[in-house]
């Protein structure tokens, strides 16, 4: 692990953080999951984000992109490098209103541009499932109770 480490955080301008108290951090999301990763990556600049997937894959080191951390199934923590786009690469790069379309960094969140700091809310209408024509979330709330059900009794 420690050559890994080392390969790592000297390829990158970004930061590398091994410490106890950041992998605990980015060992869970919004699920019941705990997977404390190897390393938690900012990355700076696109450069970085290459060289940080050549690392890890000279090193058979699996990444996990993480955004908010809000995932309920355990897709944002990963035992291998967790690369969190967040801090730095957070920009709105285009804004195309008449396409209704933007083209963003990968750390800008939905939260951000619903409080109306990103440019792109003028132009972009994001909506939820929970809006969608016919959109039961009812049916939403029994499938999880029967999900974490059928988890509890086959993975205890």
């Amino acid at each position: 692990m420690g050559d890994f480490i080392a390969d790592l955080t000297h390829s990158i301008a970004g930061t590398v953080d091994t410490s106890a108290r950041r992998r605990a951090e980015y060992a869970v999301d919004a699920s019941n999951y705990r997977v404390p990763p190897r390393a938690v990556v900012f990355p700076t600049t696109t450069a970085d984000v290459a060289a940080i997937l050549d690392v890890a894959r000279s090193h058979s080191v699996p990444i996990t992109s993480r955004g908010g951390g809000t995932s309920q199934a355990g897709n944002a923590i990963g035992t291998g490098v967790v690369i969190d786009f967040s801090r730095h690469l957070n920009r709105v790069l285009d804004i195309d209103p008449v396409a209704k379309t933007a083209r963003v960094e990968p750390g800008v969140s939905h939260e951000r541009s619903a409080e109306g700091r990103c440019p792109a809310r003028s132009a972009l209408r994001t909506r939820s499932v929970d809006e969608e024509p016919g959109h039961d979330r009812g049916h939403d709330r029994q499938q999880l109770l029967r999900t974490t059900r059928d988890l509890r009794g086959t993975h205890r």
